[in-house]
């Protein structure tokens, strides 16, 4: 989809700005001789900036601006200047040129910098969202640890026997329900602090182990 809309801004604009700059280009037809070369000396001498103080913009023998003599020229300049990179080694030389141009950086604000950003915000929640599901995956896998076992739920049966309560008051049933349904959930957080914290104590007694038996490799190396 970015790609299209910057194809088509790219041809649109590139069009509007070679005939927006071409208006302001003399007619060479109603030009004598001594016109012709003294146009020419004007647009030669750098100091001018490709605009003849006295014929107005420097252009081609077709009458096409110098910096942008077609609209396959213009669409470099389109598209470096909607993509926000912009060399600077052509730009628009007219007031009218120089709206075209406002217009198109203002455009490719809209096309290319919001949706990348927008594209961007997804991306990073996508890769989040992996990472704690990765997360997830490595915690659970730790509770099939050999030797070990690893229970989301007490080992008594007070589970059982809240369950087979039956309050008559209406506000002690629906507490003692609310209770219930969450303290699965709160049994779970706790064995998964639990695993988090065992593995930690693993991970850190396995490091002191090793150092250990570096040092004495290296007592025995001296």
């Amino acid at each position: 989809v970015l790609v299209f809309l910057l194809s088509m801004g790219t041809v649109l604009f590139s069009s509007v700005l070679f005939y927006a700059e071409k208006l302001s280009c003399p007619d060479s037809d109603d030009m004598t001789q001594g016109d012709l070369y003294a146009y020419a000396q004007e647009c030669a001498d750098s100091y001018n900036r490709g605009v003849s103080p006295r014929f107005g913009l420097c252009c081609t023998e077709f009458d096409a601006p110098n910096d942008f003599p077609s609209i396959t020229a213009a669409t470099w300049w389109t598209m470096v200047t909607m993509t926000s990179v912009g060399y600077g080694e052509v730009h628009p030389r007219t007031v009218l040129g120089k709206c075209v141009g406002s217009l198109v950086m203002l455009t490719g604000m809209v096309v290319i910098a919001l949706p990348v950003a927008i594209v961007g915000q997804n991306f990073q929640e996508l890769y989040e969202s992996h990472t704690m599901d990765m997360a997830r995956a490595a915690a659970n896998s730790r509770t099939h640890a050999p030797g070990r076992t690893w229970a989301l739920v007490p080992g008594s049966d007070i589970l059982r026997k809240l369950g087979q309560l039956r309050p008559t008051d209406p506000d002690v049933k629906d507490a003692l329900a609310s209770f219930l349904s969450a303290l699965p959930e709160v049994w779970e957080q706790r064995e998964q602090l639990m695993r988090e914290r065992r593995y930690g104590f693993q991970k850190q007694n396995d490091f002191t182990q090793r150092f250990s038996n570096l040092l004495e490799t290296m007592e025995v190396a001296r």
